[in-house]
């Protein structure tokens, strides 16, 4: 908002530089006793002290819509906490500005040119920017512009009536019993993942590090072959082909490198692409390249499974055959709903996994009390159960889904949303004028003292687990349903958070039955990183054994 009134004032300001040389250059009385340097002087610092004037004094005191909602305090002229964020870790700042504003909602931060972005801070303003005023709110535009590059117009960037009609055909793909349905294919890829780490450990054992994984591109690998299979009804099979094209390029896409990270912020700042395409870097064009050619692989996904439903009786139940025959998407379409789901359907799953043996690696107790829960409850091979008895018991695993959960809530893949107002609206008692950009930070509210108590930063997947019954539980002993921001609430939800816990469970599971696990290099700080999901620095190296070897 700031900075649009900003941009008004500026033609004001060039029509007084223009005015006062043009006065002198006509000979003008009133410039008479001015020199040319003296005119030309007052023609560049009045216009820019006229609008340093209104972006740190008139606007934000007397104008500003937001100026009544509380602010933090501090931060530089023009720059806002740009210089303290380098300074102080945004963890350590969202954190101390969270618990300042929680009790009135909403935290003003003062940004760029006098602008600012709202911080919200209670369950309240979350259910109306979610739920009650969910279409007010959207994804920034910039944001949207960096995620169409991938994924095209698929439910993830898509606003309005557009992603309601596409939610409302992908939905029933998500249904709970289909999910509990893919339980033989996600114990079936599970089983080989841990067959291939079995083969890298033996492959190893004549070297130095003979008993250490990187687990993280394992993770991502085995989350790509199941979301394949699931949206596609083919099986990528990355596991055993890591040099995939389809995996190339989404690891190349998604790997958070310096050049990439680079290329995320310039467009994060609204950098046009027009000008990003002259700078002399060849990071704009692999990008354009490497979504390119995912659209064609995708494209021959659909081109053969159009093939495929024409010759068969019975009807697939992969999410490709089910949108094909809706025959309510093009073809541009299709492909970017597929490039959707293989991007949410993996790495945010893959990023959950990472973060869950991250956690068992340095909690050997609860790997030792969840090991056993699993031996004594799973027969020798689950597979061979009917995939709904297999699903209803992980299900009702106590240890298994409070891990789970715990490690979700403490480790969300996805740790901030950010959205702007699409029109005027308003959030608690404030008004919001529209093209206001509104933060939540989902790791700081799954982490709140007020909602988990004074133990929430601890890692306890007891409060996942009824005391009386001793079963699990959905609410982790939160006092409010908006205390879990992991999948987020509202229409905007995520649409497979079914499909991502049954992953995680069937994973972890699968894992901690065949090895046991601890960190590789403990006295090292795993540094969660990551321009859109967020994983460990450097991946995640774990000292292994097989499980009775």
């Amino acid at each position: 908002m700031a900075r649009l009134k900003t941009s008004q004032l500026a033609p004001a300001a060039l029509t007084v530089t223009i005015t006062l040389i043009v006065l002198k250059l006509t000979g003008s009385p009133l410039l008479a006793t001015y020199s040319v340097w003296r005119v030309t002087s007052l023609a560049i610092i009045i216009p820019f002290g006229l609008i340093f004037t209104w972006i740190l004094w008139i606007y934000p005191v007397f104008l500003d819509p937001l100026r009544k909602i509380p602010g933090v305090k501090g931060g530089k002229p023009l720059i806002g906490y740009l210089l303290e964020q380098r300074r102080r870790p945004v963890s350590n700042l969202l954190k101390d500005w969270m618990l300042q504003g929680e009790h009135q909602g909403l935290f003003r931060v003062p940004h760029v040119l006098g602008s600012n972005v709202i911080l919200t801070c209670n369950t309240e303003v979350l259910s109306e920017i979610f739920v009650t005023k969910a279409y007010d709110f959207e994804k920034t535009k910039a944001g949207v512009q960096i995620l169409r590059v991938v994924l095209g117009d698929g439910l993830v960037t898509t606003e309005g009536d557009i992603h309601k009609f596409q939610r409302k055909k992908v939905n029933p793909m998500f249904s709970a019993r289909r999910i509990k349905n893919m339980h033989h294919l996600l114990w079936s890829k599970a089983s080989s993942l841990a067959d291939c780490v079995k083969d890298e450990l033996h492959s190893k054992a004549s070297t130095n590090e003979r008993d250490v994984i990187e687990v993280g591109h394992w993770a991502s690998r085995t989350t790509l072959d199941i979301i394949g299979t699931a949206a596609f009804g083919y099986d990528l099979d990355t596991l055993r082909h890591p040099d995939n094209e389809l995996a190339e390029m989404y690891a190349w896409l998604f790997e958070p490198t310096r050049r990439m990270t680079i290329w995320f912020g310039l467009n994060l700042l609204g950098f046009p692409r027009s000008l990003m395409k002259l700078i002399p870097w060849d990071m704009e064009q692999q990008v354009y390249e490497k979504s390119q050619g995912l659209r064609r692989i995708c494209q021959g996904f659909i081109d053969n499974k159009r093939k495929v439903i024409e010759k068969q009786e019975i009807p697939s139940v992969d999410i490709l055959s089910h949108l094909i025959e809706s025959n309510c998407f093009s073809d541009k379409e299709l492909v970017d709903q597929l490039l959707t789901f293989l991007a949410a359907g993996h790495e945010t799953t893959s990023s959950a996994f990472s973060w869950t043996l991250y956690t068992l690696a340095t909690h050997p107790t609860y790997q030792s009390r969840l090991r056993h829960e699993l031996a004594t409850t799973l027969p020798e091979d689950p597979s061979a159960t009917d995939p709904l008895t297999l699903a209803s018991t992980l299900e009702s695993l106590p240890l298994l889904n409070g891990i789970c959960s715990e490690v979700q809530r403490l480790w969300p893949s996805v740790p901030q949303t950010v959205r702007v107002t699409n029109r005027d609206t308003s959030l608690g008692n404030y008004f919001i004028p529209k093209d206001t950009v509104v933060a939540t930070s989902i790791w700081f509210f799954n982490r709140l003292p007020s909602l988990w108590g004074p133990r929430a930063e601890e890692f306890l997947p007891e409060r996942w687990i009824d005391e009386a019954s001793g079963k699990p539980n959905n609410h982790g002993g939160a006092k409010n349903n908006y205390a879990s921001m992991t999948f987020l609430h509202g229409p905007r939800n995520c649409i497979g958070q079914g499909l991502s816990k049954a992953e995680l469970r069937v994973l972890v599971a699968v894992w901690v039955r065949n090895f046991e696990f601890e960190m590789a290099r403990p006295e090292e700080e795993v540094v969660p990183v990551g321009n859109v999901t967020i994983k460990p620095k450097g991946g995640l190296d774990l000292r292994m054994k097989i499980v009775g070897a």
